[in-house]
């Protein structure tokens, strides 16, 4: 070849050359060129140069759109975990009627606190054949999709990296890296635990406020509670506080507060002469629970009052001590006036 007049060698024989797109705007680039002996394309974009047998090379360079999309599975918390655990999840399609669902993913849990990816397939049964390899095939520029994990063993999910209320959306961009999109999933602990008051009888009710504590299995109070209550023969749910006087220690996450394996008891810190009664959620009379997270299901206690039209008087503890000082206290007087009486009558005589 003549370039300005000087002959010169561009390739040289035996050298092997590259052919490489320097800029590809984010595409994905696959190279083909010919097969010498039959002309059919091969992926390929190298070339040896050989003078002996001369011929012609071409190449076909071919520019596809690319989108990186990953997600990502943690468990963390302090209640006890069982390996191996599939959690399984779906994407939504949030920009066409009826949100279908385009991909479905699976993860296999083996220890906490530890990121691992979520696999997609085109089909609910997780086929192999199905496995999703490049994304700008499923999803479409422009639209909007949502991760949702639809089998959470009784976790909490807990999403991250997206956009959206539950920062599990994102929208879809071709071919810009500075785009990448990474949704991270942490499902925490949960532990679902209520209480309720009740107050009936025939007897005179005008409203009260009644207070609780929940102690653990050494008698340390770890909540407090209460519940106004304004009529009878209605449930109230009792609200619980790490500090009754504060309103911003509202308990909202047991988790933070309970301790998995403890047994808890639930009392009524000051009955006011009811005779009070409490039942699990299965209708068993007691006011004790025992904590295992992410059972799924859920604890309770109701806690009533009853009283008579006479208040029911107290038993044990102070209430019998002051029985018994009220009733000595009778005697006495009585003997006291018997030895009036007397006193007098023998006087007399």
């Amino acid at each position: 070849m003549t370039i300005n007049g000087v002959e010169t060698v561009i390739l040289e024989d035996g050298v092997t050359y590259e052919l490489v797109e320097v800029n590809s705007q984010g595409y994905k680039v696959t190279y083909y060129t010919k097969d010498p002996s039959g002309g059919d394309p091969v992926e390929g974009n190298t070339y040896t140069a050989d003078y002996e047998n001369g011929g012609k090379i071409s190449f076909a360079v071919t520019n596809q759109d690319t989108l990186d999309f990953e997600a990502n599975k943690k468990v963390e918390g302090t209640g006890l975990l069982t390996p191996n655990k599939t959690y399984a999840f779906e994407l939504k399609d949030l920009s066409s009627s009826g949100k279908p669902v385009v991909a479905y993913g699976k993860v296999t849990i083996k220890e906490k606190g530890k990121n691992q990816a979520i696999e997609f397939f085109t089909t609910s049964d997780y086929s192999v054949a199905n496995k999703i390899t490049d994304w700008a095939k499923i999803l479409h520029e422009g639209k909007n999709y949502q991760l949702v994990e639809t089998d959470t063993q009784n976790y909490q999910p807990i999403y991250s990296g997206g956009t959206g209320d539950k920062n599990n959306e994102f929208q879809v961009v071709y071919n810009d890296t500075s785009k990448k999109i990474t949704l991270n999933t942490e499902n925490q602990n949960t532990f679902d635990f209520s209480a309720k008051k009740k107050v009936v009888g025939d007897g005179v009710f005008e409203g009260e406020i009644f207070k609780f504590q929940l102690l653990d299995s050494k008698n340390q109070v770890v909540a407090h509670g209460k519940a106004e209550v304004t009529a009878k023969d209605v449930d109230v749910p009792i609200v619980f506080y790490q500090d009754l006087d504060d309103e911003s220690t509202k308990i909202t996450d047991w988790t933070d507060i309970l301790t998995e394996g403890e047994t808890y008891q639930l009392k009524e810190v000051d009955d006011s002469g009811y005779a009070v009664t409490y039942k699990d959620q299965d209708g068993t009379e007691t006011n004790q629970f025992n904590v295992q997270f992410n059972t799924g299901k859920s604890m309770s206690i109701q806690v009533e009052n009853r009283r008579g039209k006479v208040p029911l008087p107290e038993t044990g503890g102070e209430g019998l001590t002051r029985q018994l000082t009220v009733a000595s206290a009778f005697l006495i007087l009585l003997i006291l006036i018997g030895g009036i009486i007397e006193y007098r009558r023998k006087a007399g005589a």
